[in-house]
């Protein structure tokens, strides 16, 4: 469903409306870590994933338990109130999906987030220049990306619903989102992504139906 953001009452309330019988895919935020900590925090922090825990540590960082991080990013609220409703609606399925893995490469970032008003205005706020202002280290983004997936699925299971993480063919060997889906903004994913999604949830759930 498309719909103006931030989504509203009467979204959701359609979204239940039409979901008798259905199998209902949800994207449910995705990019909160992002909004909170593209530029870097002062001072710099990292942790610690317990899910990936290879993934190199900044040396310049202080070091947070991974708990605080998940505390920081947990907004159970709306999602429980809306999956709540949405299970009542006759015959339907609601999967959750994984949101897009972030981008690497630095020099990108900042070309593109230069041209957007949310970043210009994010920058105006905090009292940096966009191409000078210290990104957080790619790093410690990919680990935050970790968590907000780890999060999804603990909504999943305290729903008793179906969690589908992000296919990895869209993801480099490291885990980050693979240029070709770049697109032309700093968050979002583009180009094949939509589709690889699409035949992704197809071939694994609706396909079941047939």
């Amino acid at each position: 469903m498309i719909g103006s953001f931030p989504r509203k009452d009467d979204y959701y309330n359609r979204a239940i409306e039409n979901a008798e019988q259905r199998t209902v895919f949800i994207l449910w935020r995705g990019n909160q870590h992002l909004g909170a900590f593209m530029f870097e925090a002062v001072p710099p922090f990292d942790f610690v994933s317990s899910k990936s825990p290879e993934i190199a540590i900044n040396d310049e960082a202080i070091i947070l338990p991974e708990s605080l991080i998940y505390e920081y990013f947990r907004d159970d609220a709306p999602f429980d109130e809306f999956i709540a409703r949405l299970k009542l609606a006759k015959g339907s399925r609601p999967i959750l999906v994984g949101t897009p893995p972030p981008k690497k490469d630095e020099q990108f970032l900042r070309s593109i987030m230069s041209t957007e008003a949310y970043w210009k205005k994010d920058a105006s706020i905090r009292m940096v220049n966009i191409m000078d202002a210290k990104i957080t280290h790619p790093a410690t983004r990919l680990k935050l990306w970790i968590v907000v997936q780890g999060l999804l699925e603990q909504a999943a299971r305290r729903h008793d619903i179906e969690f589908c993480p992000v296919p990895i063919e869209v993801q480099t060997c490291e885990g980050y989102l693979r240029e070709q889906y770049y697109g032309m903004d700093a968050t979002h994913a583009w180009g094949g992504y939509g589709q690889i999604m699409r035949d992704h949830l197809h071939a694994k759930y609706m396909s079941q139906q047939g």
